[in-house]
């Protein structure tokens, strides 16, 4: 419904989607523009009506219709790979799969796509920094509670764990919170895609919405996250749990300041755009882009953390990353708490440099915080630093093999 303050999606009734004025279609959420309240689809999601179709090794199809489920799909490719030697197997979405979460558990050499989108011309993307909202027309989407949670799972609405090589792309990934509510608390919410204890995995050009952590790479090692767009979140890309020699490559975090469900497990918080925390070694986060853009934000200015944080992270490296627009919403942990554009707290060693911040404040929401403040933690460098050294180096270092042989990562995700 249109307000003075602007345009509130409203449900008619509990179960219900939201909706504006009482006359959006199921599948479309009410916007703001210049003109009014219109109906649109979900920035993340596929155009209403779409029917699941899941494909394996191009088998059309393996099933299709509602009870077409990704579950299904990866129990059967579970009976052939669960071995390194395992041969690549694929399997596709089409339309709009909604379903119990997803456990993706101790499997090797799989990749679940979406359709490509139709313009791959940004590095097999549809944008450079991830793919523009609406370019995406598969859908992996968590349904409205009850659910079956599988064992291993939390409720995220995918789950890869204890796997290595597998690869998720071209896939609009949404719904771990319920129900959809952009400017109030949630009855439930888990994350959009958790990679835990897993290896030579990729996520590249996914949308991520409506869930806890947008995307949260949990412990493991040697994996690639690129050109995703991890959108109106409860917190936005995090790296956790021991997670070590992980590439966050020209991702965008965008308003991911949705109201905190529960506490989070993590003390670093939520409202985060970029985050490394929990005894994360020797990541790198390279030509991201988090920010807080009021215009497109329902919860609007000074209602997040950090842009980019370090907590009990150590040795990890972040250039060319541009962060906009954070501060005003503080984080007891640690307590007192300022925000803005970045803070390192007990952390040492990292390299910050190269990076662009603008626009972020500090927790009144009145004083500039452009920089990376150091409140614990020895050792850290970078021009991005107050008062620290220049680091020793002009680029991150390179984490895989085919880029140097000195590199630690000899395993190669698959494209």
């Amino acid at each position: 419904m249109a307000t003075p303050a602007g345009c509130v999606c409203q449900p008619p009734c509990a179960d219900s989607a939201p909706v504006c004025n009482g006359t959006c279609p199921t599948g479309q959420v009410c916007a703001s523009t210049p003109t009014g309240c219109v109906c649109q689809i979900s920035a993340c999601d596929s155009p209403p009506g779409a029917t699941c179709s899941i494909d394996i090794d191009n088998q059309k199809p393996f099933c299709s219709g509602s009870s077409c489920s990704l579950t299904s799909a990866v129990a059967a490719v579970a009976k052939t790979n669960t071995s390194s030697s395992a041969s690549t197997r694929t399997i596709t979405i089409h339309g709009r799969c909604t379903g119990d979460p997803i456990l993706i558990d101790g499997l090797f050499n799989l990749v679940i796509t979406g359709d490509p989108p139709s313009d791959v011309s940004h590095n097999n993307c549809s944008g450079d920094k991830g793919p523009p909202p609406g370019t995406l027309t598969s859908t992996v989407a968590r349904k409205d509670p009850p659910f079956a949670t599988p064992s291993g799972s939390n409720g995220e609405v995918i789950k890869v764990r204890n796997s290595t090589r597998v690869t998720i792309k071209y896939l609009n990934i949404r719904d771990g919170r319920f129900p959809f509510t952009p400017t109030t608390t949630a009855q439930i919410a888990d994350d959009g895609l958790d990679y835990k204890r897993s290896t030579g995995g990729r996520v590249f050009c996914n949308c991520i919405t409506n869930n806890e952590e947008g995307l949260d790479v949990d412990g493991g090692t040697c994996n690639v996250v690129e050109q995703n767009l991890v959108l109106a979140n409860e917190n936005g890309i995090r790296a956790s749990a021991g997670a070590k020699w992980i590439e966050y490559k020209n991702n965008t975090s965008m308003n991911n300041d949705l109201p905190q469900t529960e506490t989070p497990s993590d003390p670093a918080g939520r409202h985060n755009g970029l985050i490394a925390s929990v005894s994360t070694t020797s990541n790198n986060f390279e030509g991201n882009v988090a920010i807080i853009d009021p215009t497109t934000d329902p919860n609007g200015p000074c209602h997040s953390d950090e842009g980019l944080k370090f907590y009990s992270a150590n040795g990890n490296c972040a250039t060319g990353n541009s962060i906009t627009n954070f501060g005003g919403l503080t984080n007891p942990n640690p307590s007192p708490d300022d925000t803005g554009g970045c803070e390192i707290f007990n952390s040492s060693n990292n390299k910050v440099f190269g990076n662009t911040f603008s626009g972020n404040k500090d927790k009144t929401c009145t004083l500039d915080r452009n920089s990376c403040r150091v409140v614990s933690g020895t050792g850290n460098c970078g021009d991005n630093i107050p008062g620290a050294p220049a680091c020793a180096v002009t680029t991150c270092p390179p984490l895989f093999k085919v880029e140097s042989s000195s590199a630690p990562c000899a395993v190669v995700p698959i494209p």
